[in-house]
């Protein structure tokens, strides 16, 4: 046989059903909840933060000062993006899972929920972590313009943007992991 036909043979044999309880599937959708909202939680506060740091690093008159005006707009653009990568997570954020009287059935809403995580991790480059890069990146501009560049000024904006690539790479990790979750539970459908 080849390989084509062992991958076809594999493809199409019949998959066992398995029985998911109410009860165990209310478990799970509720610890599913639970450590998402943290999670959504901790991003929330952490561009919060951000968001609130910039501006005030913007505005600031006396003390640490950002060298120039360009580096001034890309404080406000860095906290103009944190606030639009809060509006961003927040429109993602899990909803409570539903009473046992509740019309929704418990198995669709926990698949639509898990379809819901599952975009935002897809798309979470573009939506939460690309809106704060333009600030950054004319911050970045800013100080390698200044005569007398402190190059390890740049370091830490080099190691945001690398740690940003990497998170971007976990959470389509985390989306195909979801997608595998979303097809076991609609085949018990």
């Amino acid at each position: 046989m080849r390989d084509d036909d062992l991958r076809k043979l594999w493809q199409q044999q019949p998959t066992p059903r398995l029985a998911l309880s109410t009860e165990a599937l209310r478990k799970k959708a509720t610890s599913f909840r639970l450590h998402r909202s943290l999670g959504d939680l901790s991003r929330v506060l952490a561009f919060g933060f951000m968001a609130v740091f910039f501006a005030y690093v913007a505005f600031r008159r006396y003390g640490w000062e950002l060298p120039g005006v360009l580096a001034k707009i890309g404080a406000m653009g860095m906290a103009a993006g944190a606030v639009v990568s809060i509006y961003q997570v927040r429109k993602f954020w899990t909803r409570a899972v539903p009473a046992e009287s509740a019309s929704t059935p418990l198995l669709a809403f926990h698949v639509e929920e898990l379809g819901r995580r599952r975009d935002l991790l897809m798309n979470f480059w573009k939506l939460v972590i690309l809106p704060p890069i333009p600030g950054l990146l004319l911050i970045m501009t800013e100080v390698a313009l200044r005569p007398g560049n402190p190059v390890p000024m740049l370091l830490p904006a080099v190691a945001m943007l690398a740690l940003a690539v990497m998170s971007s790479l976990m959470n389509r990790r985390r989306a195909r992991r979801l997608q595998r979750d979303i097809d076991a539970l609609a085949a018990l459908q």
